[in-house]
């Protein structure tokens, strides 16, 4: 069977899980561009280069952005 691209690419035991941006998308509901906006500026991770046009994401880069998010949210709410 073909491989979805929300799909994690590779996923063994304890290795690296590698996500494209579909599987990106959703789990940040963020666009594309304000993604690859977040890049550019140092504030969301950079891809893993797969070949010449395809990259991925670290699922655990992926989720500690998240968290991040998450943590910043209820440091202001402490205030």
């Amino acid at each position: 069977t073909a491989m979805r691209s929300d799909e994690p690419i590779m996923r063994d035991g304890d290795s690296p899980i590698l996500i494209r941006l579909p599987a990106v998308k959703a789990q940040t509901a963020i666009a594309r561009t304000q993604i690859y906006a977040g890049i550019a500026a140092g504030t969301f991770p950079k891809p893993v280069r797969l070949g010449t046009r395809t990259v991925a994401w670290l699922q655990s880069e992926i989720n500690a952005w998240i968290a991040d998010r998450i943590a910043t949210r209820d440091q202001g709410a402490k205030r």
